[in-house]
């Protein structure tokens, strides 16, 4: 049963390599159909000409070229006479199937280039993103800190969180639906409503998934098992087996109301895939 538990591991960790790997391996694909896409032209243009003679032939068979038309011996490489007989319109109408394949593999070939800058592109601007989004937090952590003794390292926490959840719109407690509490996720600000036990359940569910063999999760499948909405940056962050999310509570008041705060023990880190 262990064999079998390692086994499916492995097996989970291919798609997760090739998704981590995909602009490298769309870009060798690309470079790989090109090559096959020349190989493809080379071959394909002997038959080519081969149609396009056995075109001339049927058509001298049919009295529409004279005798006196034909030379003595024609080069394969020679086009000028060939296109002097039936013209470019008739020299693709007899030859193109000949060319389908490579038409094929060069169309591949430019997909997989596409591909790959798509994905590049993509991430890059997640990247951007995380990193414009970090420097925001640490910024105003700076900040708070700055307003207190650097000796009192708790009341730096509490103040940059209390200034975080300062920040949440009165309607979201004005319209908290009965059973819940508003919470404020201070890792990314997200604002949600849920219950400490309900996200425990959540936590709970995630670390079930780990031991199933995902090598993955991102902060964002996170959010779906506390109802929470997405945040831009919440696809490219998240947890592997080695550092699953697990939260802290604390809670405080803003103007008077409840509000619960979640951290992490260990962050959601940009581009987690490195870590298998």
């Amino acid at each position: 049963m262990s064999f079998l538990n390692d086994l499916i591991k492995e097996a989970n960790k291919v798609p997760v390599i090739a998704d981590k790997n995909a602009p490298m391996l769309l870009m060798i694909a690309g470079i790989g159909g090109l090559a096959a896409t020349v190989i493809s032209a080379v071959k394909a243009t002997p038959l080519a000409i081969d149609k396009i003679d056995d075109e001339i032939a049927r058509r001298y068979e049919e009295g529409e070229i004279e005798y006196e038309d034909l030379p003595m011996s024609v080069n394969k490489s020679d086009m000028s006479y060939r296109f002097e007989e039936l013209g470019p319109k008739q020299i693709v109408k007899s030859c193109w199937k000949c060319y389908v394949p490579t038409v094929i593999l060069g169309a591949l070939s430019i997909s997989a280039f596409v591909g790959s800058y798509k994905i590049s592109t993509a991430r890059l601007t997640a990247m951007t993103a995380m990193y414009e989004f970090t420097a925001n937090a640490y910024d105003r952590y700076r900040r708070n800190v700055a307003k207190v003794s650097p000796k009192t390292d708790v009341k730096a926490t509490k103040a940059a969180r209390d200034e975080q959840v300062k920040e949440i719109s009165e309607s979201k407690f004005d319209g908290m639906p009965e059973g819940k509490e508003v919470c404020i996720d201070l890792y990314t600000g997200n604002v949600f409503y849920s219950t400490r036990e309900e996200i425990l359940q959540a936590v709970g569910k995630i670390k079930d998934r780990f031991l199933g063999g995902e090598m993955f999760i991102s902060l964002n499948e996170f959010y779906d098992e506390i109802n929470a909405s997405h945040v831009e940056v919440g696809d490219d962050v998240g947890w592997s087996p080695d550092t699953y999310v697990d939260v802290q509570f604390d809670s405080t008041l803003r103007n008077g109301k409840p509000c619960l705060t979640i951290g992490y023990f260990a962050n959601p880190r940009f581009d987690y895939r490195e870590l298998m």
